[in-house]
């Protein structure tokens, strides 16, 4: 409708459209969780509810990984509600950028029925699109199931299929929590930490964060071979990259475990490449060595060389190594996310885990491999960028998990002297972070160092102020989202507990 302002009629603006979001609801039990609950729990419980986000047309949901489908046409039966949850100001496509950020954290792997789910992910969606959480009667069905007597007499049944539960943990009775936890999920002799009541140190993932999603073949092998074009090498080594592509895109198309062949000089030709293209040139490469790594037997091909060229690889591109560009020039981005994509996949197998962590020398330069690698987790953590600080977060929850599990049992000062810098890297990294994910999973590290650490490590976390780090972190990320926010809190009176 026209207004009049001081005698001038005034020409009504067009009011910028603003795309809704809704959260539709799912009971996966069909109706059965309302009819059959007062008598297996004593109380009623309304469903078993699955959700997903709609917006921008579609409905993206997580189960085994992120699904993107048409409205109502997911897997999950009848429909039982939708939920407005209000209008974005987020554009379309920085919505779907964001989406696919989130495929290399919510993996099919990841899946926990009770503390990482389809709500979970709905509510964090919804939090970056709306600002706002989903409804609490759903997010709190794990919590309402676990405090009934039936609840707790299967959960160890699902912890068994989905591992450790932070959620199940905390409606344990305590007894059965000291005892039960300390023995499982942290073997060997009584440690003065297992006196502590810390539920959710103890409930830490201990499974390795790895990149396994495919990314697009087509456009990584293209962009590629254009570079190998310009540098006049693409005549001797795009044959060979043909193959590799085919055998990974076979594999990604047919769902296979294992690669098929690789050509004979397929390392030959990667090396050709990494000699003579630019830096910023590179990240194609190590992004289809990251995916070829993943198959144990290219991995064990790669370790069996000596010098080790995965080694040789990452020292490379190390700031020690960086005087042929200048002292103080950044990797490009793109490039130093796949070399700490590459690293964590390295610890898929056993072996190649041990390899990169090894006090073997590496020829040129004569430096024991865990400390190149160890170098190139140091060098990430304080990244600008925060793409890359993410990669190298998870990089440092990777060397914490081998630090436990690969703990000795007797005094090893090497072995201290490894994890002290550890300590001293995530704890400064932390005291800078700003990232509530990223700081999350350095306190997860930290806290599986920290855990049963010797004394001399404990000792050097409490030096380094960490407890007024922790306890700083738990105040800022207060508007980090209800379940996140708890979650950092708690870990961090945990691990302050421990020092």
């Amino acid at each position: 409708m026209k207004r009049h302002v001081e005698g001038k009629e005034e020409v009504p603006t067009k009011k910028r459209f603003m795309p809704r979001v809704q959260l539709y609801v799912y009971d996966l039990s069909q109706g059965m969780a309302a009819m059959m609950s007062v008598a297996l729990t004593g109380q009623h419980i309304a469903g078993i509810w699955h959700t997903s986000v709609v917006a921008f047309g579609k409905e993206t949901y997580f189960g085994q990984g992120i699904s993107i489908e048409v409205p109502e046409s997911t897997p999950h039966g009848h429909l039982v509600e939708r939920i407005d949850m209000g209008e974005t100001q987020i554009p379309e496509e920085v919505y779907w950028e964001y989406i696919d950020s989130l495929r290399e954290f919510w993996t099919a792997d990841k899946y926990h029925l009770f503390d990482n789910n389809c709500n979970s992910f709905s509510n964090e969606v919804c939090q970056f699109l709306v600002g706002r959480e989903i409804p609490k009667h759903i997010t709190g069905l794990p919590k309402e199931f676990l405090s009934t007597p039936f609840g707790q007499q299967i959960a160890p049944m699902i912890e068994q299929m989905f591992g450790p539960s932070r959620v199940a943990a905390e409606h344990r009775p305590q007894n059965e929590l000291l005892s039960t936890l300390a023995t499982t999920t942290f073997a060997g002799p009584q440690h003065e930490h297992d006196k502590l009541n810390t539920p959710n140190l103890r409930a830490l993932s201990k499974d390795f964060i790895l990149f396994m999603h495919s990314s697009d073949l087509e456009l990584i092998f293209r962009k590629l071979n254009g570079w190998l074009n310009e540098a006049g090498i693409s005549a001797e080594t795009e044959p060979v990259l043909d193959a590799v592509k085919a055998v990974l895109k076979a594999k990604y198309d047919e769902g296979t475990i294992k690669l098929g062949p690789l050509p004979a000089n397929w390392w030959t030709a990667f090396e050709k490449c990494i000699a003579t293209l630019k830096p910023d040139q590179l990240f194609p490469l190590i992004d289809i060595l990251r995916l070829l790594v993943l198959d144990e037997t290219v991995a064990k091909s790669l370790i069996s060389q000596s010098p080790s060229p995965l080694i040789l690889l990452l020292a490379r591109f190390q700031k020690a190594s960086h005087s042929q560009y200048n002292e103080t020039a950044q990797l490009p981005k793109a490039l130093h996310m796949m070399l700490l994509r590459l690293t964590c996949n390295l610890f898929a197998h056993s072996d190649t885990m041990a390899h990169i962590l090894a006090l073997h020398l590496t020829i040129p330069p004569s430096t024991p491999h865990r400390t190149v690698t160890t170098a190139t987790l140091i060098d990430a953590l304080l990244s600008p960028e925060e793409s890359v600080r993410q990669c190298s977060s998870s990089l440092a929850f990777n060397m914490a998990v081998e630090a436990v599990l690969g703990r000795p049992k007797s005094e090893d000062s090497v072995y201290e002297e490894w994890c002290l810098e550890m300590v001293a890297a995530v704890v400064k990294a932390l005291e800078a972070e700003k990232g509530d994910e990223i700081a999350l999973r350095l306190m997860s590290a930290l806290g599986h160092l920290l855990y049963r650490a010797p004394e001399e490590v404990v000792s050097l976390a409490s030096v380094l102020g960490t407890a007024d780090i922790l306890n700083a972190k738990a105040a800022e990320f207060r508007k980090a989202g209800v379940e996140r926010e708890k979650l950092i809190r708690d870990l961090a009176q945990e691990i302050c507990l421990l020092l």
